[in-house]
């Protein structure tokens, strides 16, 4: 049994400066926190035996919640023409981040098994800048007037000082998941109660989690495309459609050294998936 109480404050102040009708500054500073999925924290203990290389997951109920300190700054200009374009700057300042620990050791007396917990490290900071775009063609002839289409892209950095093993000791790292590079862009149409858009969505190489092998697991570099489509009937019914991973891109996890040292890139998990589709009906009351 264990038992956890956690009390917060979160304070925040936001601040809007309108330069003119069409130029807005934005400001914020705020407090948040975020408790651990509950798969994180129940005791459990899991035992994997397929193939040659066996694995296993434990969880850790001592876990605590993450705690950030947040600033955002942000300016956005209103286009006549229904655009937009914004830019941001954002720093978070971030206590107990959690990071997944891969060791080899003897687990409920299988030798060499490959053990992975979920660990609290070191306080961290994650910083980075957003761009955004997005313009509806009003301006063009009917019926391309309801073309519409846009752009977001995130540069963002990461660091974090925690100890991993006796054998690598502390080191610096970025947050888990996190990517340095995130960007997407559609296009779509929105008129005559038809709504379709087309997406694309990027990501660059995002850590997975540390090994005592002085090798990291990680995820390489991740293009999807989506579509998706909606027929407006009547004020109430709605036919749609939602279409993904239409590239059929698959999900792969490698060995290497998340700095970029080194020329070390070992095939860890490799899985395909199909595109899916969604069709449906929506009757709104």
């Amino acid at each position: 049994k264990n038992n956890k109480t956690y009390t917060n404050w979160l304070p925040s102040f936001h601040a809007r400066y309108n330069a003119s009708d069409r130029l807005v500054f934005r400001g914020a500073w705020s407090n948040t926190v975020s408790r651990q999925a509950v798969s994180s924290l129940a005791p459990q203990r899991e035992l994997l035996l397929e193939g040659a290389n066996p694995t296993a997951r434990v969880s850790n109920p001592d876990l605590k919640p993450f705690e950030s300190v947040n600033y955002d700054l942000s300016a956005e200009y209103y286009m006549s023409r229904l655009g937009m374009v914004s830019f941001g700057l954002f720093y978070k300042d971030i206590k107990n981040t959690t990071f997944n620990v891969d060791t080899i050791e003897t687990f409920e007396g299988v030798p060499n098994v490959s053990v992975r917990r979920a660990v609290n490290g070191e306080a961290a900071k994650l910083y980075g800048a957003e761009l955004n775009y997005q313009q509806r063609l009003n301006f063009l002839p009917s019926p391309f007037d309801g073309l519409l289409w846009g752009v977001n892209y995130t540069r963002s950095n990461s660091d974090t000082y925690t100890r991993i093993d006796a054998a690598r000791g502390f080191v610096h790292a970025p947050l888990a998941r996190h990517s340095k590079h995130f960007g997407s862009a559609f296009a779509g149409y929105e008129k005559y109660g038809l709504s379709a858009r087309v997406s694309v969505t990027y990501r660059s190489v995002a850590f997975k989690a540390f090994r005592n092998q002085d090798l990291d697991r990680l995820n390489p570099d991740y293009t999807k495309i989506d579509a998706s489509v909606s027929y407006r009937l009547n004020r109430r019914l709605k036919l749609y459609a939602e279409l993904t991973n239409l590239a059929d891109e698959p999900f792969f996890e490698y060995l290497g050294r998340i700095d970029g040292t080194g020329s070390q890139r070992l095939p860890l998990k490799y899985e395909e998936y199909d595109w899916n589709a969604n069709l449906g009906v929506k009757w709104e009351l």
